[in-house]
């Protein structure tokens, strides 16, 4: 079986390092994945109108134009129940993370 990650992040080299720490995660733990790398909300929200299944979607809180807990809020909202990880260095969002049902660690 193979995982389908969307990594969507507005920063080039932050979105290919996450798609990195992704293959490495997979490789760890034998597992097959693809990463996809979005640049912005609606360039996600595109391809997912699409019919692209996604397992993981792995989102940036703080991008131009739509941020991620706002494109996580549209997909709840359209009943999808995808997981998603928010991908942040600002800790000022976890409490919004938790509206959305995004997955966490501790």
């Amino acid at each position: 079986m193979e995982i389908k990650i969307a990594v969507c992040d507005d920063k080039a080299e932050q979105a290919q390092y996450i798609k990195f720490i992704a293959g490495k995660w997979a490789e760890q733990n034998r597992l097959k994945v693809r990463a996809y790398i979005f640049e912005s909300a609606e360039n996600l929200k595109n391809e997912i109108a699409e019919n692209k299944n996604f397992d993981i979607l792995l989102l940036d809180i703080e991008m131009g134009g739509q941020n991620g807990v706002e494109l996580a809020r549209e997909l709840r909202l359209s009943g999808d129940k995808t997981a998603i990880i928010f991908i942040t260095a600002v800790a000022d969002y976890i409490s919004e993370g938790y509206d959305v049902s995004a997955l966490h660690a501790s």
